[in-house]
């Protein structure tokens, strides 16, 4: 495979029109109004936290995804299922064996309605996954009418950009 000049990283991330800061201020945020909730949501978190459940899935020799139901308010833009995330994902993204993505999208829908929705859920998981070193850099499946689809929000193409990387 050849790589094809006019896509780059650069582009990318320009046709996504996503930042990582933007996550990061997430997660900073979500750390900081863990500081916040009721006696009981921090109950909640410290259940979860000890659960074997959990324990299981971090040592993990293998690839393997973890599903946490809050069964919280679908109306709240902060929950104790945040402030969970959050302190899983301070603890995972320092190492460097394990690729830790994330995206809270009560924290995304409440100031911008373009990325509330799938594909403003895969691009930020894109993105993430561009500022990753590991990552190859060999677009060469992308063609400069792929990238201009990607930035018109085109669902299909950023599936296949996303699932490219993750191959």
């Amino acid at each position: 495979m050849t790589c094809n000049p006019a896509v780059s990283i650069t582009s990318l991330l320009a046709a996504l029109d996503s930042s990582p800061d933007i996550l990061k201020q997430d997660l900073e945020r979500c750390l900081n109004k863990g500081a916040l909730l009721s006696l009981s949501d921090k109950d909640r978190v410290k259940y979860v936290m000890c659960t074997a459940e959990l324990k299981g899935w971090l040592t993990c020799p293998t690839s393997c995804k973890l599903l946490i139901n809050g069964n919280e308010e679908a109306s709240e833009m902060f929950s104790s299922t945040s402030f969970l995330s959050a302190k899983l994902l301070e603890r995972l993204l320092p190492v460097k064996s394990v690729v830790s993505q994330y995206h809270f999208c009560s924290l995304q829908t409440s100031f911008r309605d373009d990325i509330g929705d799938a594909a403003g859920l895969l691009k930020s998981l894109t993105v993430q996954l561009l500022t990753l070193d590991a990552i190859p850099r060999d677009f060469s499946f992308l063609s400069s009418a792929d990238l201009e689809k990607i930035k018109q929000r085109n669902l299909e193409s950023i599936c296949v950009l996303f699932r490219n990387l993750i191959q």
